[in-house]
């Protein structure tokens, strides 16, 4: 009859390829235990398309960076942007490369990858001191999903782009920028 079948096969995750430098500028600054800070949405660097899929990739960068901080519990408090008074530091950057994997629609039967490079900088609030500089790309195949959508009669046969992986590889960026910082405390 009518009802809808839908049958979906995922492809493997490429290991994802990185690359990223960092300059500490002040390391004493990191020493000092249950500092706040806050972690202010990554912005488009120059030649990169401001859009809301970049403020959804930012926004996600910002998870990685506090979700990671909450695991550690220990060096840094994190505050809301709200509460800006408050803090110690303020984590800031830009997305300055972003490869599209949707602007390449006409190869849908060649893997898909996604490339992401941020340029982060953590600051000392009350000085305005420069403490760190990171910057790190990573790219990485999306996965796939080949689907078979069956209506009636008719069969239709599809490629799409898993758009969370990309959301995944700009959680990641945000892991590593926290976790390169912890390394530096500890």
């Amino acid at each position: 009859m009518g009802g809808a079948k839908h049958s979906v096969k995922k492809e493997s995750l490429k290991e994802p390829e990185l690359d990223y430098s960092a300059v500490v500028l002040r390391p004493s600054f990191l020493k000092k235990e249950g500092t706040s800070l806050i972690v202010v949405p990554f912005t488009a660097g120059v030649g990169v398309e401001a859009n809301k899929d970049l403020d959804r990739l930012s926004l996600m960068i910002v998870k990685g960076v506090i979700d990671t901080f909450n695991k550690d519990g220990v060096h840094f408090k994190i505050f809301t942007s709200e509460q800006t008074d408050k803090v110690d530091f303020i984590i800031q950057g830009h997305i300055t490369h972003r490869v599209n994997p949707e602007a390449r629609r006409g190869w849908m039967f060649r893997p898909q990858e996604a490339v992401l490079s941020v340029e982060a900088k953590m600051t000392e609030r009350k000085s305005g001191n420069l403490i760190l500089i990171y910057s790190r790309q990573r790219q990485a195949q999306l996965l796939m999903k080949s689907g078979v959508l069956r209506k009636g009669r008719g069969a239709q046969s599809k490629d799409v782009i898993v758009r969370e992986d990309e959301m995944t590889l700009a959680q990641h960026l945000g892991q590593d920028i926290a976790e390169y910082i912890l390394e530096q405390v500890k």
